[in-house]
């Protein structure tokens, strides 16, 4: 009994980010990634709890080819993007790789590779410009209008940008005195300072954004980066700040103390993992005996082998472009590091039946935007 407006409140039952490994950097379709997510079983029941999905989103991407006869890329490009004289965007990550006025992706002062995340086009997947999305923006702003055009009814925008379920408020939100937060149909809404503000940001390896409604003042703005940092978030208060003739807080420094904690954070739980490694001991099995083919039953296949005394895992989707050397950790699991900036360190932890065969192995790594512990990897026999 899931419904569409369910599927845009984060509302299904489902944990924050469930299934997003499915689509990052698998090479699954998403027809396909919706098929494995069928075996993701649910984690609360439907409306009772907030778990922010991509997933979800896919799914309304879905309904949205399906009843209009079209693409999802057609649907947008038809009824948004040139309506809206939206020139500069697109849902087609090839459209834009090799344009030179493309701003390359960075995690601190490192380029990192510009990925096609075409897969989950309905979530993340417009690569657009400062100045069509304030096209956007203004659209919104006069609920629909665009000239003498109505692209989309005064009605449907009151609904979208209506309160549908109430969410956690989080620390930096407490900080700037927000004491209530809640999820419209596909845009949070909070009050600040006795205004109502409309706003959404997303995230992708290297590229943050921000876009953010005032209605009473008339007034928008976005926030593009392309490094992964919270200065976006900070630049978002202040300029909340600027509009609202507020005195608010220096929020230059609020964000230097929270990336210092997360910072802290991240280099505490690597310390923590790293000084409980036993050093000097060995696994219960000769290392070439935990190799073989493992198998997630959503997720897909795996391999661990064993070459020149290390062993290593793979994760097998299509791409298959997860990997990393093992090393031992304690007992009968070891440490990994996966060849992606973005998955921090952790553990491949193997299981075993009462006669001491492998049976299969499991993750335990710290991460937000990931559930590696919806994974198991059985032994295949």
């Amino acid at each position: 009994n899931l419904t569409i407006r369910d599927t845009l409140t984060h509302r299904a039952g489902y944990k924050s980010f469930d299934g997003d490994l499915l689509w990052y950097r698998t090479g699954y379709s998403s027809d396909e990634v919706l098929k494995r997510f069928e075996k993701m079983p649910l984690k609360y029941g439907i409306r009772t709890r907030y778990g922010y999905s991509n997933i979800m989103f896919m799914v309304a991407g879905k309904v949205i080819e399906k009843i209009s006869g079209k693409s999802y890329s057609e649907f947008i490009n038809e009824r948004i993007f040139k309506p809206l004289e939206m020139d500069n965007s697109y849902l087609e990550a090839q459209a834009i790789k090799n344009n030179p006025m493309l701003a390359k992706p960075y995690k601190g002062e490192i380029e990192i590779p510009f990925e096609d995340f075409d897969v989950i086009a309905p979530a993340g997947g417009v690569n657009t410009t400062v100045e069509d999305s304030l096209k956007w923006v203004n659209m919104l702003l006069k609920k629909g209008q665009v000239g003498d055009k109505q692209v989309l009814s005064g009605n449907i925008y009151s609904e979208l940008v209506s309160p549908q379920f109430v969410i956690p408020v989080n620390g930096i939100q407490r900080a700037a005195g927000i004491s209530f937060n809640h999820y419209a149909l596909g845009w949070y809404t909070y009050e600040y300072n006795g205004k109502t503000v409309v706003m959404h940001q997303g995230g992708l390896p290297g590229y943050i954004s921000e876009i953010v409604l005032i209605p009473s003042e008339n007034t928008g703005f976005v926030i593009f980066s392309n490094e992964l940092n919270l200065l976006p978030m900070m630049l978002v208060y202040k300029l909340l700040d600027e509009i609202l003739g507020i005195q608010g807080q220096d929020w230059a420094k609020q964000g230097l103390m929270y990336n210092s904690m997360i910072t802290e954070h991240d280099k505490m739980i690597e310390k923590e993992l790293l000084e409980k490694q036993a050093k000097g001991t060995k696994p219960t099995l000769k290392l070439e005996d935990y190799t073989g083919n493992y198998h997630d039953d959503m997720y897909g296949n795996a391999r661990i082998t064993f070459n020149d005394g290390t062993l290593s895992v793979q994760l097998l989707p299509p791409n298959g472009e997860l990997k990393s050397k093992l090393e031992h950790y304690q007992g009968d699991s070891f440490l990994v590091k996966f060849n992606d900036d973005f998955i921090p360190p952790g553990l491949i932890v193997f299981a075993f039946d009462k006669g001491g065969n492998i049976v299969g192995f499991s993750f335990k790594i710290d991460i937000n935007d990931f559930n590696f512990e919806n994974l198991y990897f059985q032994k295949d026999r």
